[in-house]
């Protein structure tokens, strides 16, 4: 049976679920330029089943590999093959080469905090975890170095966060970010997770689980419904910042936290559009 594909999903990355897709492709899938293959194991083949219908008009079943007939612990994998040239070129000129374990390119495609957050849920959902262990919550995400370094310096600088964890070696070709600071995981969930549709449900309810709990859910710096704003307390103003390259900006201080928040998008507007 023929399934007719959208061949050109991938040509503008510019919306929610091209970016979500194209991270989850390039931590977890592979491309030998002539298909795209990826597999994900148990109840995370929704996602997969969900990205099938977005891209064949009469949804291309996965392939199952039937582990649990071997070994009843073991989970059934799922694979999803797209046989398409042109979305195997396109997906090349992104980034997603063949050994792309060893040299992947950052995807110059992903150049705003829109695109970014789901970018980064995306890849995070194919190589990365939270581990919850002691009352600690832990981020991790593991890829090629300056893969994650790329990476790093865009959760600074779109999420307003510094992150002083250093960057462990796992293996020869491989490094791990892992960010054990409860405010900076919390923003990187937030931020991740804002207006999203597209997610593993398995690691969303982790972070929603750990932060429910109200003795982690704020800090004291944290007393803002809008991201990058704080309450200064000594002056008795809404102060707005943001890292940039490496140093903390002071955008300003303000009467609401309404006016930061506004001020805070403006300063955004111009300076990383």
């Amino acid at each position: 049976m023929k399934y007719k594909i959208n061949e050109t999903y991938f040509d503008v990355i510019d919306t929610e679920d091209k970016c979500y897709f194209l991270g989850l492709l390039l931590s977890d899938g592979s491309n030998n330029y002539k298909n795209v293959s990826i597999g994900l194991s148990g109840d995370d083949k929704s996602i997969l089943e969900i990205f099938s219908k977005i891209l064949y008009d009469n949804h291309r079943p996965l392939l199952v590999n039937k582990l649990s007939d071997i070994n009843e612990n073991h989970k059934d994998s799922h694979k999803l093959f797209i046989c398409n040239k042109h979305i195997c070129e396109t997906l090349r000129k992104i980034g997603m080469i063949k050994n792309k374990t060893y040299n992947m390119p950052f995807p110059s495609v992903i150049d705003n905090c829109f695109k970014f957050s789901h970018f980064l849920r995306g890849y995070f959902d194919g190589d990365g975890s939270v581990i919850i262990q002691n009352n600690r919550i832990t981020f991790s995400i593991v890829g090629e170095l300056k893969f994650l370094e790329i990476l790093k310096d865009n959760m600074e600088n779109y999420f307003d966060i510094k992150i002083v964890n250093k960057m462990y070696k796992t293996s020869s070709f491989a490094h791990e970010i892992k960010i054990s600071s409860r405010r900076v995981v919390r923003e990187i969930y937030k931020s991740m997770y804002h207006d999203s549709n597209y997610y593993l449900i398995r690691k969303k309810q982790k972070f929603e689980d750990y932060f429910a709990n109200e003795k982690y859910a704020t800090d004291k710096i944290l007393s803002s419904k809008y991201k990058w704003v704080t309450y200064d307390k000594l002056r008795k103003k809404w102060k707005t910042s943001m890292w940039l390259n490496g140093k903390n900006i002071n955008i300003g201080r303000y009467n609401t936290e309404e006016e930061a928040n506004n001020a805070s998008i403006k300063y955004r507007e111009t300076h990383l559009s």
